[in-house]
């Protein structure tokens, strides 16, 4: 029992410091506000206008890419050039 909790502790301590080195931040990313709408192209996440997100949003259910021209929910293996 002892040696599993040590084993525990071990895995923590070196993902936390992998984590750090590799700079990735421990906060939560806020919310991204808005709606789901089914359109004709597809499922959009709209905000308050009306007008619909690009690129990577955080919401509620997870994260989620959108297409960057018309803000459609991209579905299945994407290479997304982010240079």
């Amino acid at each position: 029992m002892k040696k599993n909790i040590t084993k525990k502790a071990a895995v923590f301590l070196l993902s936390t410091i992998v984590a750090a080195q590799s700079g990735l931040s421990v906060q939560a990313a806020a919310l991204t506000e808005g709606s789901w709408e089914q359109t004709s192209s597809g499922w959009k996440f709209l905000n308050r206008d009306r007008q619909p997100y690009t690129g990577w949003i955080h919401t509620a259910s997870g994260w989620y890419y959108l297409n960057m021209e018309d803000g459609s929910l991209v579905t299945g293996w994407k290479n997304i050039n982010i240079c």
